[in-house]
């Protein structure tokens, strides 16, 4: 299955930077370890333990994912 994504039509934010996009999501029984190398699984990328409670996923098919 291919899905497809067309690029919005304004794609530059006022300070002629690429535009991206946050999504919420929270759930309990996983450690945020664990959820940062499902990340790394589907997508690619290195995961980067910050601190104790944040990661990133930097790299990936759809740029940086911050796990907080």
């Amino acid at each position: 299955m291919t899905l497809e994504f067309n690029d919005p039509s304004i794609i530059k934010n006022q300070d002629g930077d690429e535009r991206s996009v946050g999504f919420e999501f929270e759930f309990t029984g996983v450690e945020m370890q664990d959820a940062a190398k499902m990340v790394s699984g589907l997508y690619g990328g290195e995961v980067q333990q910050l601190s104790g409670y944040e990661f990133v996923v930097e790299n990936t098919e759809f740029g940086k994912f911050s796990l907080v």
